[in-house]
């Protein structure tokens, strides 16, 4: 019976502490980020400028590319030939030591026009690769990749490509050249 009383009067002190504290914030309930390496946290520092863009001989467009929040996010400003634009917010993930990114046209309800990738591969000496999935015409799920490797001569090749069957065959969409400005 004492046990009990103990136990009920413990419990309402806990509530009352619980109640004039209030909720633990959400951060303090975080696990610290993980160790990354450089490479990581700097796999688009190659890619920041501004573009000139080349898809065979044709100009494709132009590209602005810039660190923000202190280089814990990258804002990439496409401009196509025809005036279209595009933009990214890549986002640095210090809790699985990644980069995100949201894609986002002036024709979002387009396909293509809104993408979500994660970064999947950060090939030695530079360059980087990002994949997702987005819903396709006819309820067919499309899986896009974006490579980025920069060249010797300072320039960047990006190549993105599409499968509709689960990544058995990839068509490319977009070959291109960056060229500083």
């Amino acid at each position: 019976m004492m046990l009990t009383m103990l136990r009920r009067a413990l419990a309402a002190v806990i509530a009352l502490a619980l109640v004039l504290i209030g909720p633990v914030p959400l951060r303090a309930q975080q696990a610290a980020p993980v160790a990354c390496s450089a490479a990581v946290r700097g796999a688009l520092d190659f890619w920041v400028g501004d573009w000139i863009v080349t898809a065979g001989r044709e100009r494709a467009g132009t590209d602005r590319v810039e660190r923000v929040s202190k280089g814990a996010g990258v804002i990439e400003r496409w401009t196509d030939a025809d005036g279209g634009e595009g933009t990214s917010l890549f986002s640095f993930d210090p809790y699985a030591c990644t980069w995100h990114q949201l894609w986002i046209t002036d024709m979002p309800e387009r396909v293509g026009g809104l993408k979500h990738k994660d970064l999947v591969a950060v090939a030695p000496g530079g360059g980087v690769r990002f994949q997702g999935a987005y819903a396709g015409r006819k309820a067919i799920t499309v899986l896009d990749r974006t490579t980025l490797t920069p060249l010797p001569n300072g320039t960047v090749h990006q190549v993105i490509e599409t499968s509709t069957d689960g990544g058995a065959t990839w068509q490319n969409g977009f070959d291109a050249i960056y060229t500083r400005r």
